[in-house]
C-alpha cells in the first residue's frame, strides 16, 4: 500500500494545473500504527519557462550565488497522517496472522493498493540496503533492514495530466516485525513498509514537461539532490472485542517540495491553499486505496 501518489511530483502538477487527484493512480505511502512506540495556458508556461532558466555558471561567485539561489525558491509542504481499516472478521490468534502475513501474495497485497498495482521484487544489494537504512533513520522507522528483507519495485503505470504522462516506479522496503511471543492475545506482527527511493519519467507537451522536470528536480541539470518524502507505513491487525479484529493500516507521508519564486505565478491559489488542497488531494487518493488493500487483505485472510 504504499502512494501512493507516489511522489511530490504528482502533487506538484496537480496544484499547478488546477486538476484533481479524483482520477490518479496512488502508490500509498503508511505511517507508525498505534504500537509504533514498540515496533510516510501555454503562454504563462513559456513565460515562465524562461524566467526560471537556469542561467548560473561556475565561476568565482558561485557561493553567492547559490546563496541567492536559496533566496529565490518558494516551497510548498503536503502531509498525510490517516489510518485505514477494515470491516471485522472473526479473532484469530497472532500466529495465524503471522503465518497470513508471511505469503507473499498478502506482502504484495499491502503495497498495491489490493493488487491493482504491479509489483516486481528485486535484489536487496548493499546500496540499495544503505538508502533503505538512511530513509529508516530519517523517518523513524521502527526496524532496522537487512539483506533477508524484501524490496519491491511497485509501478503506477501511467497517470494523464494536462499535456503530461507520469509513470512511475517506487521503491519500497518491507520488514516483518514480529511479536516478542506468539503466545499473547494483543500483539500482532507488523508489516513495516518504507519509501526508498522512486523513478519518474514525463512525456507529453514539450513546455509542460519542462516545467515539470523544473519542478521536481527530475532533470537534476544543476547536480542537486532531490527531497524525498518521509513515507512510512504499518499493517498490522488490531483486537476490536472477544470475537472481532480488524486489519489496519496506518499512514504518515510528508513532503516540502522546493521551486524557484517566479513559478508562484502559475498558481491558482495562494501558497497556504495550495498546500491544504494538495494535502487533501493526497488524503483521497489514499483512502480509496488503503481501503481498497485493507478490504482484500481481509477477503484474502477469510478464505483460506
Amino acid at each position: 500500500m504504499m502512494t501512493t501518489i507516489t511522489t511530490r511530483n504528482v502533487v506538484l502538477v496537480i496544484c499547478l494545473l488546477g486538476g484533481s487527484m479524483e482520477n490518479t493512480s496512488a502508490f500509498q505511502i503508511w505511517g507508525p500504527s498505534r504500537r509504533a512506540s514498540q515496533w510516510t495556458s501555454t503562454k504563462r508556461l513559456t513565460t515562465a519557462m524562461f524566467a526560471a532558466a537556469d542561467t548560473t555558471g561556475t565561476s568565482s561567485t558561485e557561493t553567492a550565488a547559490a546563496s541567492k539561489e536559496v533566496k529565490d525558491e518558494a516551497s510548498l509542504k503536503f502531509v498525510c497522517d490517516s489510518v485505514y481499516t477494515s470491516e471485522p472478521f472473526p479473532t484469530a490468534t497472532p500466529q495465524k496472522i503471522l503465518e497470513f502475513f508471511q505469503q507473499p501474495a498478502q506482502r504484495n497485497c499491502m503495497v498495491t493498493a489490493g493488487n491493482q498495482r504491479e509489483a516486481e521484487m528485486i535484489e536487496t544489494t548493499p546500496n540499495l540496503l544503505e538508502d533503505w537504512r538512511a530513509s529508516c533513520r530519517a523517518c523513524g522507522a521502527t526496524g532496522e533492514p537487512d539483506s533477508s528483507d524484501v524490496v519491491l519495485k511497485v509501478s503506477t503505470g501511467g497517470i494523464k495530466f494536462p499535456g503530461l504522462t507520469l509513470t512511475s516506479n517506487a521503491y519500497v522496503g518491507g520488514k516483518l516485525l514480529e511479536p516478542p511471543t506468539s503466545d499473547s492475545a494483543d500483539d500482532y506482527p507488523v508489516y513495516e513498509f518504507l519509501l526508498i527511493k522512486d523513478e519518474q519519467s514525463v512525456t507529453g507537451f514539450k513546455p509542460a514537461v519542462w516545467l515539470f522536470n523544473k519542478l521536481t528536480g527530475a532533470d537534476n541539470a544543476d547536480g542537486g539532490k532531490k527531497e524525498m518524502p518521509i513515507s512510512l507505513t504499518h499493517v498490522t491487525a488490531v483486537q476490536q472485542d472477544g470475537q472481532n479484529m480488524i486489519f489496519q493500516s496506518s499512514t504518515k507521508f510528508t513532503i516540502k517540495v522546493s521551486f524557484p519564486k517566479l513559478l508562484l505565478r502559475l498558481l491558482p491559489v495562494s501558497i497556504e491553499k495550495a498546500e491544504e488542497q494538495g494535502s487533501a488531494a493526497i488524503s483521497k487518493a489514499l483512502d480509496k486505496d488503503l481501503t481498497n488493500a485493507m478490504k482484500v487483505l481481509r477477503e484474502g485472510f477469510l478464505a483460506q
